[in-house]
């Protein structure tokens, strides 16, 4: 996938998770990729006037204040892009149009899943 972003002219970044745990003992994963692609798509907004639309990839209703600050501050028409199912409806409700995405599973996907999944086994193991 990364690679076809790169074709298509996006730049992508990774932000890696933590895990940590909670006061009640609960393991999460925590990222700061939601604050960095929030102050990133602000700074376009302010450098770029030119641009008017703005395709939020994600259907985390976090970004609700990112998409009305966007729209009635900066004057900016916004679309949520994402996978059906996944997409807050108050996040779309905010934006006022979504997108939804449908991609066909690949074997690059599932080798990039292993790949992964070996990974977080192969550091979970302990010290010996």
């Amino acid at each position: 996938m990364r690679t076809r972003l790169d074709v298509a002219g996006f730049e992508a970044f990774h932000y890696p998770a933590k895990r940590v745990t909670d006061a009640s003992g609960r393991e999460r994963f925590t990222s700061r990729s939601d604050l960095n692609m929030a102050v990133d798509i602000i700074n376009t907004a302010l450098v770029r006037p030119d641009i008017g639309t703005f395709i939020i990839f994600s259907g985390d209703k976090d970004f609700i204040r990112l998409v009305t600050t966007l729209r009635n501050r900066l004057g900016k028409r916004v679309i949520i892009a994402g996978v059906p199912g996944s997409v807050s409806p108050e996040l779309v409700a905010a934006a006022g149009e979504e997108m939804l995405i449908e991609m066909e599973p690949s074997d690059v996907d599932a080798a990039v899943i292993i790949a992964i999944d070996t990974y977080i086994n192969i550091r979970q193991r302990p010290e010996i």
